[in-house]
């Protein structure tokens, strides 16, 4: 039986400590019970040129997902907040770590 697919959304640009941060929220996630996608380990293995590049691949891999796992800070993030706005129009489910922004 397959588990539900996670996407983990948050800022990584402008986050010193991004990567303590999702690795927490994967953490948290796989506890729960899904499997997860973790772009701040897999963007580090592909040589994207820009910021468009990433959204482009963060959001057909956030596509893939069941539902979405915005860490907190999201909101700073303009990635993130792409990735949640694209999360709403294609009805996929939004859940927020605890102490995370509800909306921008």
């Amino acid at each position: 039986m397959s588990r539900d697919l996670i996407y983990l959304s948050g800022g990584i640009s402008k986050n010193p400590h991004y990567k303590r941060d999702f690795a927490r929220g994967e953490r948290k996630m796989r506890s729960a019970g899904f499997d997860v996608i973790n772009p701040a380990k897999i963007i580090a293995t592909v040589p994207l040129r820009s910021h468009e590049d990433y959204m482009d691949v963060s959001l057909a891999w956030l596509d893939k997902a069941q539902a979405v796992y915005m860490l907190c800070g999201w909101s700073t993030s303009e990635g993130a907040q792409i990735e949640h706005r694209h999360a709403q129009v294609k009805g996929i489910p939004v859940f927020y770590e605890d102490g995370a922004e509800r909306e921008r």
